[in-house]
């Protein structure tokens, strides 16, 4: 016959309490780990929900408070010879222009212009058909393109040139330098637009500005590499990783000491599914710190993309054939531009194919004759630069990006630059994503233990980013993690409101974790 056994509730209380059973734990410092990880372990649940939170924040303000674009990309047609007026010659000519660093058209109310980067770096914008400098052609092509994307022509504007990334208008957006066109309408809406590209950069209102305010300090200021929380945002990550290996250590090899404490009814259940989550979380605590930290350690070193660009100067005299001789028609080119590289000065024409896919074409400026896989050959001219330029960059010596070492190959030269393959890439894809910006460029992988891959953006010669194995790494890694990235990739609302729910039961768990966490 089974003996009825009663408990005070002194006895009850302290019954989930390590070294509070009858007779000793035998291992004090197991103990004393026990007690340590307890509190660790609720600033670690702090940390995880500032993030849960955080995430839902930038989750909630890059979906669901997104400025309404009318239009993300300007409209593109093919120009005929007769529409394009007078020739990039006649224009310089006219305006005693001796030389340039590039040139090419843009329609603004219902006018083409032929866009002019002078040897200042300067837009400069001419009329095709009248050829007369327009006054501040900058500034009306920035706000033009403003209300182009967002279909907002009534609302009063104010300009401001951006010539550096800023707490608002931050190093992910990529591009520089742009415009930060802000309008005077209900939504107070922000627009940043590239007039050397004719592209919008980031569009923003004052709710999104609000919640960016909060997420700059975290997780983005952990994310976005700030310089002033790498080494405390190490240190933090390193500690969370230190609780999870603890506490993995004392529930899943540690546990049987403990498990008589919880031999009433009362403690039974919660103690059985409180090591449960706790494994788990310990886990999920480890590979969320172990991604941040890597992340923060590929940040630590800043994306320097931007400062790479082949920027030539191209004399009057030099510029032989005459845009109005280029081939429009046949090549059906809705642009142009002029670029040099080691076999000659070329123009560039792009155009879009039936497919849909854009194209590039290069004429010889000088002899009018088409270069067969142009656009391969001056991307793998350009990558061969810039990896020159970073290797001199990374042992100390620094020299002008515009002035080509005679080290440099050619492009042409695969074996010999070490380049196994250059491919067109023309949609963003899980090796170059949405983030980049940029768009077409060229994929030129190089046979390295790191996997060296450059992606070069010829329409502007410039390198829109260098990637290697710990690149990669850690990007596959953080945007399991990271709700930016999550977010981006979701552009439908189903898809957002599926990632709301995931990240508000996380932070539901989080949050009952915690409190029973305070009851043992």
């Amino acid at each position: 016959m089974l003996k009825e056994v009663t408990f005070t509730k002194t006895e009850i209380k302290t019954a989930g309490k390590p070294g509070k059973v009858s007779g000793e734990a035998p291992f004090k410092a197991i103990r004393t780990l026990y007690r340590a990880n307890k509190w660790a372990g609720l600033l670690a649940f702090t940390v995880v929900l500032i993030w849960l939170f955080s995430s839902l924040v930038t989750l909630v303000g890059s979906q669901w408070f997104r400025t309404e674009i009318a239009k993300s990309e300007v409209s593109v047609t093919p120009i005929s010879s007769e529409y394009l007026g007078k020739s990039l010659q006649e224009v310089m000519e006219e305006n005693n222009l001796k030389s340039l660093r590039n040139f090419r058209y843009v329609d603004m109310d219902d006018k083409k212009y032929i866009q002019i980067k002078d040897t200042y770096n300067r837009l400069r914008y001419y009329e095709v058909n009248s050829g007369k400098k327009l006054t501040k052609g900058d500034q009306l092509y920035a706000a033009y393109l403003a209300r182009y994307f967002t279909g907002d022509w009534s609302s009063a504007i104010t300009l401001a040139l951006v010539e550096r990334f800023d707490e608002q208008y931050s190093a992910e957006n990529r591009l520089l330098p742009v415009y930060k066109v802000s309008f005077h309408n209900s939504d107070a809406t922000d627009v940043y637009v590239e007039t050397e590209q004719s592209r919008l950069a980031a569009a923003n209102t004052y709710t999104q500005r609000v919640l960016s305010n909060f997420t700059n300090i975290f997780p983005n200021g952990l994310w976005a590499g700030n310089a002033k929380f790498t080494v405390p945002g190490m240190v933090l990550l390193v500690f969370l990783m230190l609780v999870a290996l603890t506490g993995f250590f004392l529930y899943a090899l540690q546990w049987k000491p403990y498990k008589a404490a919880f031999s009433f009814n009362n403690y039974r259940q919660p103690a059985k599914h409180h090591r449960k989550a706790g494994l788990v979380f310990s886990l999920l605590l480890f590979a969320f710190a172990a991604s941040g930290a890597l992340h923060l350690f590929v940040k630590s070193n800043p994306d320097d993309s931007i400062r790479f660009i082949k920027n030539s100067v191209f004399t009057y005299d030099e510029l032989k054939i005459s845009t109005a001789e280029l081939p429009w028609e046949a090549t059906k080119a809705y642009n142009a531009s002029v670029i040099g590289m080691p076999q000659g000065i070329f123009y560039q024409l792009f155009s879009k194919k039936e497919n849909g896919q854009l194209h590039t074409d290069y004429i010889n400026a000088a002899t009018g004759e088409m270069l067969a896989d142009g656009d391969l050959i001056y991307a793998r001219y350009l990558a061969n630069k810039f990896k020159a330029h970073k290797a001199k960059i990374d042992a100390g010596v620094s020299f002008s990006c515009c002035i080509p070492p005679d080290t440099i190959p050619d492009g042409t030269q695969l074996e010999e630059a070490g380049i196994m393959n250059t491919t067109h890439i023309t949609d963003f894809n899980k090796d170059y994503d949405f983030a980049n910006k940029r768009l077409p460029v060229v994929k030129v992988a190089y046979k390295s233990p790191i996997q060296l891959t450059y992606f070069i953006e010829t329409a502007s010669s410039r390198q829109a980013i260098r990637s290697t194995t710990l690149n990669r790494l850690e990007a596959g890694i953080s945007s399991l993690f990271h709700a930016d990235q999550l977010s981006g990739a979701v552009s439908k609302n189903t898809g957002t409101a599926g990632l709301f729910v995931a990240l508000m039961a996380l932070l539901f768990i989080s949050l009952s974790g915690s409190i029973y966490y305070l009851k043992l």
